[in-house]
């Protein structure tokens, strides 16, 4: 019981991400949901890393990482890496919302 409540509310937390980057941060995809209980969120466009690191530390937001912080690579792919499992629904909405008020 335990185990198919909790799908339940990760499903819930998923959709409430994946409609919040939708209308907030529209030119961004999101990839990586099917995996478990983060998400990276990729901008469509070219986004300083000063910006990724002002949208993931922004107050309010979700505390996402730069995908940068994962990589070995000279030129890191640009992204945030956002957990979503631990999270309401009503603060993953507030959470997007901040993170772009902060996007370029």
């Amino acid at each position: 019981r335990h185990i198919r409540r909790m799908a339940v509310r990760y499903a819930e937390r998923r959709r409430a991400l994946l409609a919040a980057v939708a209308r907030h941060l529209p030119s961004w995809s999101v990839t990586g949901v099917a995996a478990g209980l983060h998400a990276v969120l990729v901008p469509q466009r070219p986004v300083p890393p000063e910006a990724l690191d002002a949208m993931a530390h922004v107050p309010g937001g979700l505390g996402a990482i730069p995908l940068a912080s994962y990589a070995q690579a000279n030129r890191p792919r640009p992204g945030l890496v956002v957990g979503y499992g631990s999270v309401s629904t009503d603060r993953i909405e507030r959470g997007i919302t901040a993170m772009a008020t902060a996007a370029p």
